[in-house]
C-alpha cells in the first residue's frame, strides 16, 4: 500500500516539487494550496503523512494544525511544518501545536527525504492503528438512552464498521461496547458515528477511549494485523481463541 500524503502550501511551485519528489519515492501524493479546503479535506480523509505550510493567507498553518489534532481522522497523522523561519519561539509553538518534524525552506530534494525517512516509524504506527480487522464481535452503540445492538464488520484502533437491526444519523454520539469474546473483556470508549452505508450498517470512529481499554483493543487486534514472521509464536490472546 502506498503511503498516502497531502502537502498543503499556497505556493503552487513549492506543492508540485514536493509532490515530484515524494511520487518518484513511491508515495501517493496529492496538494491542495487553498487551507480551508485542505481543513475539511483533512476532517473526512485519513492522510499517512501531512507537509502544512507556515504562513498561508486566511488559515495558516498553525490553525490548520490545531484543526487537524482537534478531532477527525487525522489526530495522530505525522505532520511536517514547512517554514523559512528558523526563530526558536516558532519551533516551539509549531511542537506545542502537534507538529513532528520541520522542512526548512529553501530546501533540496536529498533533505526532503531525511525528513520522510525520519517519519517512516510514525506512519506505520498510525498506519497500524487505522488498519482493519476484519472479525465478528457483539457490539452494543447508544446515544440519548436508544441502544442498538449488533454485530461487527471489521475493527481498528481508531473505530470499527458494524452492522445492527437499523442505524443513527451520521455525526451522532455515541457510546459503545464491544464485546471482544475473550474471558469477558469488553471495551467501552465514546465515539460518534462517521458514516452510515445504504445496507444500514454504521461507521464509527472512536473519539474518547482510555488507556487501559485501548490497550486491551490492541492486544486483541494486533496478532491479526502483524504479518506471521512478526510473530512467529501464538499470543495469549491467539490462544484463547483457539
Amino acid at each position: 500500500m502506498k503511503t498516502k500524503v497531502l502537502i498543503v502550501d499556497d505556493d503552487r511551485q513549492t506543492c508540485e516539487m514536493i509532490q515530484s519528489v515524494l511520487a518518484s519515492a513511491g508515495m501517493d501524493a496529492a496538494f491542495l494550496t487553498d487551507s480551508r479546503v485542505a481543513a475539511a479535506r483533512l476532517h473526512s480523509e485519513k492522510m499517512d503523512l501531512l507537509f502544512l505550510d507556515l504562513h498561508m493567507p486566511r488559515h495558516g498553518g498553525f490553525d490548520l494544525l490545531q484543526s487537524v489534532r482537534s478531532k477527525g481522522l487525522n489526530q495522530k497523522t505525522p505532520v511536517v511544518i514547512i517554514t523559512g523561519d528558523q526563530d526558536p519561539k516558532v519551533l516551539a509553538r509549531g511542537f506545542q501545536a502537534g507538529a513532528n518534524y520541520f522542512l526548512f525552506k529553501p530546501f533540496e530534494m536529498s533533505r526532503l527525504m531525511r525528513v520522510v525517512r525520519a517519519s517512516e516509524a510514525a506512519v506505520y504506527r498510525e498506519r497500524r492503528r487505522f488498519q482493519r480487522v476484519t472479525v465478528t464481535r457483539r457490539v452494543t452503540v447508544a446515544t440519548m438512552g436508544d441502544r442498538i445492538e449488533g454485530r461487527t464488520i471489521d475493527v481498528s484502533l481508531g473505530g470499527m464498521m458494524f452492522h445492527g437491526d437499523r442505524s443513527f444519523a451520521p455525526g451522532s454520539r455515541v457510546e459503545v461496547e464491544l464485546d471482544l469474546g475473550i474471558a469477558g473483556a469488553v471495551v467501552r470508549a465514546g465515539g460518534r458515528v462517521a458514516r452510515v452505508l445504504d445496507d444500514g450498517s454504521m461507521g464509527v470512529e472512536f473519539a474518547r477511549i482510555g488507556p487501559r481499554e485501548s490497550e486491551k483493543l490492541q492486544e486483541f487486534l494486533l496478532p491479526m494485523v502483524l504479518e506471521p514472521a512478526e510473530s512467529p509464536s501464538p499470543s495469549p490472546v491467539q490462544k484463547a481463541r483457539a
